[in-house]
């Protein structure tokens, strides 16, 4: 049985490993939550972080990109419930 992770633990693990150095764990870490909630975007601001720090700003702004996405699709299967 597969272990389900909740975005709020994945957010103590990511910040775990952050306060430890293993920023490149924290970053897979903060994937996953977003894979868990797509609309995570404490997950999308650390990310974005992460790859500003790095200097890989492409990378950066793939993740504002994927977040506007992930909004703009959120707030529109929401203006659909409401039809």
């Amino acid at each position: 049985m597969a272990l389900r992770y909740s975005s709020q633990n994945l957010h103590v693990q990511a910040h775990e490993a952050e306060q430890a150095g293993e920023r490149d764990t924290a970053a897979k870490i903060y994937q996953r939550a977003i894979r868990v909630d797509p609309m995570d975007d404490h997950a999308y601001n650390r990310l974005m972080v992460y790859y500003r720090r790095k200097k890989e700003y492409r990378k950066e702004l793939q993740i504002i990109q994927t977040a506007i996405g992930a909004h703009l699709k959120h707030a529109h299967e929401e203006q659909m419930d409401w039809l």
